[in-house]
């Protein structure tokens, strides 16, 4: 179903930007587009997360099993997660759970690593097509183990985290083909289906203690009930706190979860004004997910600094609980360097309090690439930009009502240096949406050759700007922007009274 919907979505696009391209002018070569551009190129190392060799240990677990058993054998099978977490595996081992079997508890694992050219792998046996994925019930995990991780957030008042795939200072690690849950309406603590965390306090214990190597594929999680006033990063889907670098979570589905999607976290120092995101982590890939009804975000990265990717992955009702004065939004980056983020789709975002949108490009990113993405009936809007952001674009998206009662862009740059490249967009809104394009005057924007058509005749929502360009775009209808006068910036060529494609001989 995902794979069909994300070649949906590419047709669509394919067709949107064909428009899109054919009606607006070639723009001149714009500042660090190259190097941006260069960056979608690269591809994931394979050989970071390899597959496994067979030189290691099978173990099966099965519900007909018994502990007492050697685990060797389908016939030898192990019955309990008490035996697995009990029990010390190494490289190359790949414990197996039988397709359709039912466990209550956790999969708890502490140290327990691989090594690159030999992971260790917790998976499935049996036909999961006929009888569906091994399922662990978390039932409301909760414990008084504290969490390294959280002890250097102060405003944290709980320090522990539990999960019902539970990993603490593990690398080389794969989980797929699993069905988790973690539901309890009477037990409220910060929980997840799948986190996986290192133990370290302060930044320098942070980068002192890196681990890699793990790859999160094929699960279903759902019906994961945290606690939803709890610390933002604490509770979620499938969560990946601290150093770890090599990470491949692709084609998983979440569904009803408190309060992340999917997202990685690193480490800075709270109630630093620079935030001191180190930005050391490498071949983050987030591929092929699909996320549905979230308290809070869809997708998150930070700390990443070499080859970090959100691709094909869609997010459907994110920020679905009205929480108070929390921010969340679908699809978004704090703290990266050169990541690409291409070929998602967005919709659905009901809450977020100041924020709400599709995406976005958080405070401390350099070099934000948003490209062949599609957003659509987000409250938020399409994009937020923060200041203290550099050298990010946005291009070739297509957005569709999005920003109703808001606006589409939630924009805080003033200043050049912070102000991203906004070019060859597409933009629609029907009748019955009301919004307009910048939230606020005064911002420092840089807009070329987008399409903005508005059934409702959408405003600009800004009377005045503190520099830089508005060129090349395309208003419908056109007498709203008519002769419009935006002070501290040129406006020239915006308006096309009727655009039509460019036809070359012998072709329409």
């Amino acid at each position: 179903m995902n794979h069909r919907r994300n070649r949906s979505i590419q047709k669509f696009l394919s067709a949107c930007l064909c428009v899109a391209l054919g009606v607006t002018l070639a723009i001149p070569m714009l500042p660090g587009n190259q190097e941006i551009a260069a960056a979608a190129g690269t591809g994931f190392n394979e050989n970071a997360v390899p597959a496994g060799t067979e030189t290691g240990n099978i173990y099966y677990v099965s519900n007909d099993g018994d502990d007492s058993n050697d685990g060797r054998s389908v016939d030898q099978a192990w019955a309990t997660l008490d035996k697995v977490n009990g029990t010390k595996f190494g490289p190359s081992d790949r414990i197996l759970f039988k397709a359709g079997d039912v466990w209550n508890g956790s999969l708890k694992l502490r140290g327990v690593s691989g090594t690159k050219e030999a992971p260790i792998v917790f998976s499935s046996y049996d036909d999961i097509e006929k009888n569906g994925r091994p399922v662990i019930n978390g039932n409301g995990t909760t414990t008084t183990e504290r969490s390294a991780i959280v002890e250097n957030y102060k405003g944290v008042v709980d320090k522990t985290m539990s999960a019902t795939i539970d990993v603490v200072e593990g690398s080389y690690l794969e989980f797929s083909n699993f069905e988790l849950t973690n539901y309890n309406p009477d037990v409220i603590s910060q929980r997840a289906g799948i986190n996986i965390r290192t133990a370290s306090t302060t930044v320098t214990e942070w980068e002192a203690n890196p681990h890699m190597g793990i790859v999160i594929k094929n699960n279903y999680i759902h019906d994961v009930n945290g606690n939803p006033k709890g610390w933002k990063i604490g509770s979620g889907g499938i969560l990946i706190l601290g150093n770890i670098s090599d990470v491949l979570v692709e084609g998983n589905i979440v569904k009803r979860v408190d309060i992340e999607g999917i997202r990685n976290a690193g480490l800075y120092k709270e109630g630093d004004i620079n935030a001191n995101f180190p930005r050391v982590l490498k071949n983050i890939i987030f591929n092929n997910n699909y996320v549905e009804e979230v308290q809070g975000d869809g997708f998150v990265m930070s700390n990443v600094g070499t080859n970090g990717r959100m691709e094909y992955n869609t997010v459907v009702k994110h920020s679905a609980k009205d929480v108070g004065n929390v921010n969340y939004a679908g699809l978004w980056v704090i703290g990266v360097k050169d990541m690409t983020m291409q070929f998602n789709e967005v919709y659905g975002g009901i809450y977020g309090y100041n924020d709400g949108q599709a995406f976005d490009v958080d405070m401390f990113c350099e070099g934000t690439l948003y490209q062949y993405n599609y957003s659509h009936s987000n409250r938020g809007g399409f994009m937020l930009f923060m200041d203290g952001s550099t050298n990010s674009v946005a291009r070739y998206n297509v957005s569709v009502n999005d920003g109703d009662g808001r606006y589409l862009l939630h924009y805080l740059p003033t200043q050049e240096r912070y102000a991203p490249i906004i070019h060859n967009n597409t933009f629609f809104t029907d009748s019955n949406i009301s919004t307009k394009i910048f939230n606020a005057s005064g911002k420092y924007a840089k807009l070329y050759n987008n399409i903005f058509y508005s059934k409702a005749d959408t405003p600009m929502g800004a009377s005045s700007f503190s520099g830089g360009e508005i060129q090349n775009n395309i208003f419908l209808p056109r007498h709203r922007h008519q002769g419009y006068r935006l002070s501290g910036r040129c406006g020239r060529e915006q308006y096309f009274p009727k655009p039509q494609i460019r036809k070359t001989r012998g072709r329409a």
